[in-house]
């Protein structure tokens, strides 16, 4: 095979050379010819594996061999003092240089006298690993020392995608005491990108009363995001600290139908009507006082066919709404582009609640 390669035209093409050295050493290998034992690349932590401070104090200092595991990192518990030691590697003055430095000759003439090259310095963007590590170690500060640096990360132009990856590392460290001291520490900066990230987050960090706080002060902040978010995260508590929040966020969501505030009809907001599934699936919505009033009068406001139906759906769960559920249905028809036949649908939930209004009336 060799022979014949050697003699086309396409001999030193490096594609074909390679597929022959491959070729070869399958076929020593079948022969029972042990390959040559090269260099192992280094190797990589388990995924979630924690990190030791002894490993940790190699990675900042460029002696280990290890390379960091994929997604959030978590540190094992450490002491005060190793805390601050980490904290004081993990100083972002201390990075070396990143990128590549390339040198133009090129002279020219200025104030300050002559030159006789540029200097120019590229990065390819990609994190370090002090920028990998700095929230973990942040997330480990369980001792609450004070780290100047993680205040200048959060407040600078890439404070949000920062924050993100703290609150990450909050939820791999698995410790709420921690995340809920931190989130006190800088809850105006945490809460907006909790909420943006609330469907990923609020399913590993631990979500219960001592959050509601922060959803009160919160509760009529940011855009339709932020809504959804705070909805999502609401949907994990289950206590009664939870019932003025939610009343609060039915309220924000009414607002956006009111005619005399000049609201914009809200058809496309989709992050708004996703935020109201989720606060409509809480287990103590039904214990919001006039809740199927208010949704009655966002139904009498201009509005999508689709978006009454998803209205619909949840006034259908209140036996006190069968009379405002029949007169939908006088009303109601069927169009060609309805999913399911709504007259049909309407018919069945009246039925239904003419039943519940049946069994209560026997009691």
């Amino acid at each position: 095979m060799h022979t014949l390669v050697a003699g086309a035209e396409w001999a030193d093409d490096r594609v074909i050379n390679e597929y022959l050295h491959l070729l070869g050493a399958s076929t020593k290998m079948d022969a029972g010819e042990q390959p040559a034992t090269g260099s192992a690349p280094a190797p990589k932590e388990e995924e979630g594996s924690p990190l030791s401070f002894q490993a940790v104090v190699h990675l900042l200092s460029g002696s280990a061999i290890t390379a960091l595991p994929d997604g959030p990192i978590v540190l094992e518990p450490i002491t005060a003092e190793e805390c601050e030691i980490l904290i004081g590697l993990a100083d972002p003055t201390k990075d070396p240089e990143r990128g590549v430095t390339v040198f133009t000759p090129a002279v020219s003439f200025t104030k300050e006298g002559h030159r006789v090259a540029q200097r120019q310095t590229t990065s390819t963007g990609e994190p370090s690993l002090p920028d990998r590590l700095r929230p973990a170690i942040v997330a480990a500060n369980c001792s609450g020392l004070p780290i100047p640096w993680h205040t200048k990360l959060l407040e600078g132009s890439l404070g949000e995608s920062y924050a993100a990856k703290f609150l990450e590392c909050l939820a791999a460290q698995d410790d709420a005491t921690r995340f809920y001291m931190a989130l006190a520490e800088v809850e105006h900066v945490l809460m907006p990108v909790l909420c943006q990230n609330a469907y990923v987050l609020s399913a590993k960090l631990v979500i219960d009363i001592r959050l509601v706080p922060a959803l009160a002060r919160f509760l009529h902040a940011g855009g339709d995001n932020f809504f959804e978010g705070l909805c999502i995260l609401a949907r994990r508590i289950d206590a009664p600290e939870i019932q003025p929040i939610l009343e609060g966020l039915l309220h924000r969501w009414t607002q956006r139908f009111d005619l005399r505030v000049g609201s914009q009809e809200p058809d496309e907001a989709f992050l708004l009507w996703r935020g109201f599934a989720r606060l409509s699936e809480h287990p103590r919505f039904e214990a919001i006082p006039d809740w199927p009033l208010q949704l009655e009068a966002a139904l009498s406001t201009p509005m999508a066919w689709y978006r009454s139906q998803t209205i619909m759906r949840v006034l259908e769960r209140d036996p006190g709404s069968y009379f405002f559920v029949e007169s939908r249905l006088f009303k109601e028809a069927n169009w060609e582009h309805y999913r399911e036949d709504e007259v049909e649908r309407l018919d069945r939930a009246a039925e239904a609640l003419f039943g519940d209004i049946q069994d209560t009336s026997t009691l």
